[in-house]
């Protein structure tokens, strides 16, 4: 009681009341720390100052039990009839990897081993990757405000937390933590001819790279200019970082110091960087895109008014690095296409138009009363130019795919035995066709034509619509066909 007493004067007297603060209390002489002791401490709000000799796995007279002193000194309590604390675990960057559970003696061997362990409710003490190899290094263990889960901070290793082989139990991570790890993983594995591997490689490139990108971010404006341009940005720092072993948690650490900081500098830039800036002329706006590397982020929208053109690349001109880079086909993430287009399918499922209607206002930013037209549509004007265009390739498509209809094969093989083949058409077919701002009646014909040739009872086109609500005019006449 009197350790509760002083710490609670500690407190409200001895400190000031700007911000958290904490009271240690140390024994001194010959006494010794008690679990009761412990326990009463934290509920004052005060951490006990325990010696390492007195906290041991298997305690003698005298000495304490790790993870029941750890419990009692953190005041942590369970609600569970079981006992067992929850706890969060969490990357370096504060990324939840999955949460499980922890008593008394998983907590001390943790703590001992420096390593990811847990209590299973199965299996008991659970030294996580110990068979997989998809271990952890523990960095801290926090409590709650509510003394009642713990979080163990870590550095995951191998292929990641989940028993899936994913990093995290709910699902993949994003943004800047994963970049920084693909970053990292790319700088060991990256094959041959890669762009990555070329900028790990070439020092001098990736210095003018940062300094492209930098320039290129002060310079932008608008909301979505600074966030393409900034996220480039985050690429190259990246690989600059992993290419001198520097880790994402390395710089948080970093930036962790420069707020603590009282004293800071000025902050004005240096003479040269200011001196740049003020004689920077701004360049006159270029009525084409010029030719880029097909390795370099130079590549961007087309302004207003401005000229597109084809980019053309000679062969003599390539190096061997481009020349790779432009025969390599896209790698497409399907697992990240399909987490944003999940929500987007449930949804319709769910609540059919209606949540076309609002998928439309969000993504098409037009508001429709209705997600579907029947035919016959009333196309609006289109040049006679136009028409005949469209009447003669509906024409030549429709000749190709006739063509291709036979006529049912029947032979018999064998006395009694006949073998058959014939072509049915599929009753119902859903077609998709770009809209919106771009025009491919192309894609109109290339699919609907084939589908009519074969007699598909019914055919559904779907496309976007333009800015004031409308299908694209030429999209409509070849669906009128």
């Amino acid at each position: 009681p009197l350790l509760v007493q002083l710490a609670n004067a500690a407190s409200a007297k001895l400190l000031g009341t700007d911000g958290p603060v904490r009271v240690l209390v140390e024994l001194v002489g010959d006494g010794s720390w008690t679990i009761d002791m412990l326990s009463r401490l934290a509920g004052a709000g005060a951490d006990a100052v325990v010696s390492a000799d007195q906290l041991v796995l298997d305690p003698q007279e005298g000495q304490l039990a790790l993870g029941e002193a750890f419990i009692a000194a953190s005041g942590l309590v369970s609600d569970r009839a079981d006992g067992l604390f929850t706890t969060v675990v969490v990357d370096e960057q504060r990324v939840c990897l999955g949460v499980v559970y922890s008593n008394a003696a998983s907590v001390a061997a943790a703590l001992t081993a420096a390593q990811g362990i847990y209590w299973s409710r199965k299996r008991g003490l659970w030294h996580k990757g110990a068979t997989s190899g998809a271990t952890q290094t523990l960095l801290s263990v926090a409590v709650d405000c509510d003394n009642d889960v713990l979080s163990f901070r870590v550095r995951q290793n191998g292929a990641g937390f989940c028993h899936h082989n994913t990093r995290t139990c709910f699902g993949p991570v994003a943004g800047i933590s994963q970049l920084a790890q693909v970053v990292a993983e790319r700088r060991d594995n990256a094959p041959e001819g890669s762009y990555t591997r070329r900028l790990f490689g070439d020092e001098q490139l990736l210095r003018a790279k940062l300094l492209e990108e930098a320039t290129e971010l002060a310079d932008a404006s608008s909301k979505g200019d600074v966030a393409f341009e900034a996220a480039d940005l985050l690429y190259f720092v990246m690989v600059k970082c992993a290419a001198h072993g520097v880790t994402l948690a390395d710089i948080e650490r970093s930036l962790d110091l420069k707020h603590r900081k009282v004293v800071r500098r000025p902050g004005n830039a240096k003479p040269q960087f200011a001196a740049a800036v003020a004689s920077a002329a701004k360049p006159e706006a270029s009525s084409a895109i010029a030719r880029t590397s097909i390795l370099s982020a130079d590549i961007r929208p087309a302004q207003p008014g401005e000229q597109i053109r084809m980019r053309v690349y000679a062969d003599s001109e390539l190096t061997t690095v481009e020349r790779d880079a432009l025969q390599q086909r896209p790698i497409i993430d399907s697992e990240e296409i399909m987490r944003r287009v999940r929500p987007i399918v449930d949804a319709v499922r769910a609540n059919g138009d209606a949540a076309v209607l609002e998928f439309t206002a969000k993504f098409d930013r037009v508001k429709l009363d209705h997600t579907v037209i029947r035919a016959p549509f009333k196309v609006p004007a289109l040049s006679d130019a136009v028409r005949a265009a469209i009447d003669q390739a509906y024409s030549n498509v429709h000749a190709f795919h006739s063509a291709q209809l036979g006529a049912d094969t029947c032979i018999e093989t064998m006395p009694g035995v006949k073998c058959s083949r014939f072509s049915r058409a599929i009753e119902r077919v859903g077609l998709y066709v770009p809209g919106g701002t771009a025009v491919l009646p192309s894609s109109a014909l290339m699919l609907g034509v084939p589908a009519q040739v074969a007699g598909c009872r019914e055919i559904v086109l779907a496309t976007p619509p333009r800015s004031d609500g409308s299908i694209v005019p030429e999209v409509l006449y070849v669906a009128h066909k």
